[in-house]
């Protein structure tokens, strides 16, 4: 028998600062809702950038540019 899978499509809005190192401890609103959907049963099984976004910020040492995308994020569960 073929096994039968459930799936859910999440729309995300990911900042992303160009030319910076970010390190997380696991505390951010994206990264806490996986875990969740994780203990849930569910496994991210796709990350699909729908847009980007770049934007000048006043006092970034860098490039002088960030970036925001959103993003789609897929997951799947077994059914039953």
């Amino acid at each position: 028998m073929m096994k039968k899978w459930d799936y859910k499509f999440i729309k995300v809005t990911l900042p992303i600062a160009s030319g910076l190192s970010i390190q997380s401890d696991g505390t951010t609103q994206s990264e806490q809702m996986i875990k969740e959907f994780g203990e849930d049963g569910w496994e991210l099984v796709s990350v699909t950038i729908l847009s980007e976004l770049h934007y000048e910020l006043e006092r970034f040492e860098e490039s002088g540019k960030s970036r925001t995308y959103e993003a789609e994020m897929i997951f799947k569960r077994p059914l039953g």
